[in-house]
């Protein structure tokens, strides 16, 4: 097994035309569009977008993080995301899902040992979530916060390390 580093589509930089830059990350661009909902408009805003309840991810050990070519690209991004959407509806610059999709995590734990590595953003980001366990991982080189959960139900934090911001504020 190995670490994640997270950077679909990377393209290579040096040898990328202006047109290829732009549509380096962009989901909505992918052939075969498997990313049908307007949710990605704003391009992969999560490594791990959890949209179900009773969800368990065990880290054991390992890393996962945003790659640095694109998170200078995509700039609101969570390493997990606790929602089928970026915002709740009809908040945030467009309407990325109607009231009847959004879909928010209940039940999740996050279990380490393990790291959340870079993020442009945050290393975890949730809306309207129920039942949030986050337990023995280590946050680091993280850009706004290492965990925000807005309006949750009972959450339950344990034994974690923030390392440092990319700024090294921490």
């Amino acid at each position: 097994m190995r670490n994640i580093f997270f950077s679909p589509g990377e393209p290579e930089f040096s040898a990328a035309s202006h047109e290829e830059l732009a549509n380096a990350f962009n989901p909505m661009a992918v052939e075969g569009d498997v990313y049908y909902s307007n949710a990605f408009t704003l391009g992969y805003f999560s490594a791990i977008c959890v949209e179900a309840d009773d969800v368990t991810l065990l880290l054991n050990g390992y890393t996962i993080e945003q790659g640095p070519g694109h998170a200078l690209l995509q700039r609101f991004f969570a390493i997990i995301y606790l929602a089928s959407a970026p915002f709740i509806p009809a908040v945030g610059p467009l309407d990325f899902v109607g009231p009847n999709e959004f879909v928010s995590a209940k039940n999740f734990g996050v279990f380490g040992p393990g790291k959340l590595g870079l993020s442009s953003h945050h290393g975890i980001h949730g809306n309207n979530n129920e039942n949030i366990t986050v337990c023995g991982v280590t946050f680091e080189d993280f850009e706004v916060a290492a965990v925000s959960l807005n309006n949750v139900d009972g959450a339950c934090f344990a034994v974690l390390v923030c390392v440092k911001d990319v700024f090294g504020v921490l």
